[in-house]
Order: structure tokens, then sequence, then C-alpha cells
């Protein structure tokens, strides 16, 4: 029997992280924008504006960084595979640098946890975070989760799970034509 326990939670880990995890602060309303659809976002779809806190103060604004392609991440401090692909985007966001704009939204933790953790990490990307909101109306079923948008803000990847750099890297270009 322990060993079919393990085994079930390798595959957890494998696939990623339920989103229903208990949240240990209260579950305020989520940030403007990422409520207003429940059936999830495909590609060719546009993401609906939204507007995060950042961790150093300033705010990550979904409008404001059209023009450019956006990769927008989501996950916890606590999802293993979620941390595991941080260095890769962290990669992608010092070689694209202003080409690109990208977030990487706690949607879980609150600011010191996810502070802590790109600290001790040095992670230079934005990173955003949701400080308690359980996942509610926004049609996320579990972490990670990245979204590649053209300049526009359409949907041209979606990736249900953790993926590698070269993964990232090709959609990153795709999205700039």
């Amino acid at each position: 029997m322990r060993r079919i326990c393990v085994f079930v939670l390798f595959l957890l880990c494998l696939s990623g992280c339920a989103a229903s995890a208990p949240s240990a602060s209260p579950s305020p309303s989520p940030p403007s924008g990422l409520s207003d659809r429940t059936e999830g976002y495909d590609k060719g779809q546009t993401l609906p504006d939204f507007t995060v806190p950042l961790i150093d103060g300033g705010e990550f604004v979904l409008s404001e960084q059209l023009g450019k392609p956006v990769l927008i991440n989501l996950f916890t401090t606590w999802c293993g595979p979620c941390v595991a692909e941080m260095p890769d985007l962290d990669r992608l966001y010092a070689e694209y640098g202003d080409e690109i704009a990208m977030v990487v939204i706690d949607m879980d933790d609150g600011k010191e946890a996810t502070a802590d953790l790109a600290a001790d990490k040095g992670y230079s990307f934005p990173v955003g975070y949701l400080d308690g909101w359980s996942f509610g109306t926004y049609s996320v079923e579990f972490i990670p989760q990245t979204f590649v948008l053209d300049a526009d803000g359409v949907i041209v990847q979606y990736y249900a799970g953790a993926n590698k750099y070269d993964t990232y890297k090709a959609a990153l270009d795709a999205a700039m034509g």
C-alpha cells in the first residue's frame, strides 16, 4: 500500500500541483479582470486585462504591457514543478530583456513568502502575488500554468504544467512573429 501511495504522489508531482490546496489566509476578491470569465482560456482568445501587485511595490497591468509579447506564469511557492521551472523563466527574461513583458504570479502565498522565494533564488523577472486569493471563479484548476500572448494580448500558446526553456523560447519567438 505504501508503494502505491508513493507512486501516486510521484505522479502528482510530475503532472503539476492541484490548485485547490488550502490557503492559510482569507480569500479576498481576485484582482480586476481575473474573474471576468469562468470557462478558461485557449489559444486565439484575448486574455482580459488585469492588475496584480508586484513584490517590489509596483504593479503589473496587462494592458500597459501590450505592444510586445507577454509571458504570464501562475505558480505557488509550495508547488515543486512550479519552482523547478523558474530558473528557465529567469533565463528567458534575462535573454529577451525589453523585447518581452513577463510576470510570474504567486496564486496563494502572499507577498512575504513570494518575496522570500524570489530573493533566495535571485530571480530577476517581475514577481506578482495575489495574497491568498483562492482560484475562485478564474478557471485555474492546477499550477503551473503559463500563457504566451502576442503584442495584441491574444493567447498564442497556453501551457498546462511545467515546461522547459526551449518550449517557452519557441513560443516567445513565434509570438514575436
